[in-house]
């Protein structure tokens, strides 16, 4: 795991907790986009790999611009649901599950 990931992420302009976000879906997307933004951040700033932390901030712009909250999309349709959205991957998806579930991106 990359050294970016490792300890707590928990970022936000929102408070966050660990018990599961559950607000209206402009705000889940919003707080889901800033940590996934913040941890793109991260990424650039530790000079890792341009491909990651670009895909991070599209995926985040993609994640603030959705009707739909990103806590509805992962009931209904899981990981899959996720991956199937524009600009976000594989990758991505796992990372917003977590911060939807726990209210942040916790990695060991």
């Amino acid at each position: 795991m990359p050294a970016a990931m490792q300890g707590t992420f928990a970022l936000a302009a929102t408070a966050v907790s660990a018990a599961p976000i559950a607000a209206p879906a402009s705000e889940i997307n919003l707080a889901v986009a800033g940590m996934v933004r913040d941890y793109a951040d991260l990424l650039q700033e530790q000079g890792e790999d341009g491909f990651r932390w670009r895909a991070c901030r599209r995926a985040a712009d993609a994640i603030a611009e959705l009707p739909r909250g990103v806590d509805v999309i992962l009931a209904k349709g899981g990981r899959e649901g996720l991956v199937a959205l524009p600009a976000i991957g594989c990758g991505i998806a796992p990372a917003m599950a977590e911060i939807v579930s726990m209210g942040a991106l916790v990695a060991a």
